[in-house]
């Protein structure tokens, strides 16, 4: 558990984490949800958006899982009983930066079938602390530096793909996702060559 301003705002943990059985008792879905829980006076600016943003967001995935995925999950399992292995929704999160000004989080979701089929996708959002609404890009990292950056890696074909939007801030600069296939790559850019704010 974080603690900011005396107090003044709480980062916890939400955590949704179930078995999901058949009337037999067979297990079809484990569900593992995880993700930041603000705990804030009124008036701090992230008690605004950003709590109920994370609210929204565990509860929505377990609705998705209780209801969609737990229906595929059964029509796998009365399609063939042998060898069948529940299937499961997670989603994980890593707090990158917390401190008077920033809030950064980086939430991994995936779903899986329970044979090998697995998606995943990322999600990060920097909260700027004076005002409580996230930080674009753009507001941290100027696109021809960051551009300059990018093309020590990447063409700059892959760069006009790259969402931009998809970033954290981290001990070490702002660093910006990219996938490739499932997996996801990281560039980061130092805070001294960005600007002297951070």
């Amino acid at each position: 558990m974080l603690f900011v301003k005396k107090e003044r705002l709480i980062l916890g943990e939400a955590c949704i984490k179930e078995e999901l059985s058949d009337s037999e008792g067979v297990i079809l879905l484990k569900i593992n949800l995880k993700c930041p829980e603000i705990n804030a006076k009124k008036r701090e600016p992230l008690s605004v958006f950003a709590k109920n943003f994370y609210s929204d967001l565990i509860n929505s995935f377990a609705e998705y899982a209780k209801t969609e995925l737990l229906k595929a999950a059964k029509e796998k399992y009365s399609e063939s009983t042998e060898g069948f292995l529940p299937f499961a929704a997670v989603m994980n999160y890593r707090v990158t930066r917390f401190d008077e000004r920033f809030l950064s989080v980086v939430i991994d979701i995936s779903v899986s079938d329970g044979a090998g089929n697995i998606s995943h996708e990322r999600k990060t959002q920097v909260w700027e602390r004076s005002f409580g609404t996230k930080c674009r890009h753009t507001c941290l990292i100027n696109d021809m530096v960051l551009d300059e950056y990018l093309l020590q890696s990447f063409s700059k074909k892959e760069i006009k793909r790259i969402d931009r939007e998809l970033f954290a801030l981290t001990d070490n600069g702002f660093e910006l996702y990219i996938r490739r296939g499932s997996e996801y790559t990281s560039v980061c850019v130092p805070y001294e060559k960005i600007e002297a704010k951070f």
